[in-house]
């Protein structure tokens, strides 16, 4: 049979993949394929100019600013250059430049893996990765039916520290309105630093602060799974 993978559905379909079911399996086939390709080679050429700029410093690699980041020209000269690459790669055959690729890469994996096992923080790496794994396991179902939701304006003013419902009404209705629209990102120093000079000159404010993050915590988990 065709090397396909309406070919392994036959089992359960039959004759219909000689149809157009078949034809819609590998049409959706090559569009994943190619996806998936792309995605990969976007974050690899990222990768690979964020690499060669740590290890040569070469600015033409990255865009200026505080944080660098990387440039169109980097980002082109490495796609090219991974792109010409595969190509010869793959016009060259299975039998020479593929199979000499793959075996290059499973050598520098076993090297990656042997550098990290002696040189790395290995022990760390496992019991966290085994301990990671459970809580997965552990709490997949439950959360996968979790549905968060915004609580209402009022429950959530509610909710505030006593010191921030003593403002004075017009004020405290801008500052719990500004509360209220927090979005899903961020830490807790960005959310204290952000929040109104009329709750900063509160007293005891650390604990103020905190306890308007804890009345954000619904609003920013419904808003982060909304997006």
């Amino acid at each position: 049979m065709p090397l396909t993978i309406r070919s392994a559905l036959t089992p359960l379909f039959g004759k219909l993949v000689n149809g157009p079911l078949g034809h819609l399996v590998d049409i959706l086939d090559v569009v994943a394929t190619i996806l998936g390709v792309s995605v990969t080679i976007g974050f690899g050429v990222s990768q690979l100019i964020d690499g060669l700029y740590a290890i040569s410093g070469m600015e033409w690699l990255m865009d200026g600013g505080e944080v660098p980041a990387t440039s169109k020209v980097g980002l082109m000269a490495g796609l090219i250059t991974i792109m010409g690459l595969s190509i010869i790669s793959a016009v060259s055959g299975v039998g020479r430049g593929v199979k000499y690729l793959s075996n290059l890469n499973l050598v520098l994996s076993f090297i990656l893996l042997a550098t990290f096992v002696i040189a790395g923080s290995f022990m760390f790496a496992m019991s966290t990765y085994l301990t990671a794994l459970l809580d997965y396991a552990l709490n997949f179902i439950q959360i996968s039916f979790v549905s968060y939701t915004t609580p209402a304006f009022e429950t959530f003013q509610a909710a505030l520290p006593e010191a921030v419902r003593a403002l004075p009404a017009a004020e405290f209705t801008a500052v719990s309105k500004a509360v209220y629209a927090t979005g899903p990102w961020g830490n807790f120093e960005g959310f204290a630093a952000g929040l109104p000079d009329s709750v900063k000159a509160l007293d005891g404010f650390d604990a103020i602060a905190a306890s308007m993050w804890e009345a954000t915590q619904d609003g920013r988990l419904f808003k982060w799974q909304s997006a």
